[in-house]
């Protein structure tokens, strides 16, 4: 993926070094498994997922990791007990997507004392990387690195408080959606 391929170029000093990959599925896969050929780093997988409203779906207002970490923007309109429950849900979900991936990869299981590199194929909001990093600070790791190829630059200010290191090849002025971002080829139109 060419997304990965661009963010290899900013990573470079990371190659052969003890570091690990870490992506956050589904998105960070496609473009961290082609930054860990080029480094020649192994590749770990952490699953979280956002919290949306509970009547705007466009909206975020939190995420949660794989084993629990949730962080949540409080809106007066949503319920303590409406979290709690998606907190539940998406747990369960994120188990099942966890354990799916490990049955077919291998994953460090030790991270302690590591660099992490957590990529995904771009940031909005910065929840679900924020909740990545909080596990992962909970894990041990020496240093977090947030790398991604797109984001707006509100989110990489406040992901720089929570990361030792955020690579972020472009922060579009008016960015809506990372999907925005990215080229989309319809055969249909070929």
């Amino acid at each position: 993926m060419q997304a990965g391929l661009k963010l290899v170029k900013f990573l470079s000093k990371y190659k052969d070094q003890d570091v690990v990959l870490v992506a956050i599925p589904k998105g960070g896969v496609e473009v961290a498994q082609v930054i860990a050929q080029q480094l020649n780093v192994p590749l770990d997988y952490l699953p979280a997922k956002k919290i949306l409203h509970p009547v705007d779906k466009e909206q975020t207002i939190g995420a949660v990791c794989v084993d629990a970490q949730v962080l949540v923007d409080i809106k007066p309109e949503v319920s303590a007990h409406y979290i709690e429950n998606e907190t539940e849900k998406i747990k369960k979900q994120l188990r099942t997507e966890y354990n799916k991936i490990s049955k077919y990869k291998s994953h460090v299981a030790d991270l302690a004392g590591k660099t992490v590199i957590l990529i995904d194929e771009g940031i909005s909001t910065g929840f679900t990387m924020m909740a990545a990093v909080q596990n992962l600070r909970s894990r041990g790791v020496k240093k977090v690195v947030i790398a991604v190829p797109v984001a707006p630059i509100e989110t990489v200010i406040k992901l720089k408080s929570v990361a030792d290191e955020v690579i972020c090849i472009s922060t579009p002025p008016f960015f809506v959606a990372i999907e925005d971002h990215y080229e989309i080829r319809d055969k249909s139109y070929s």
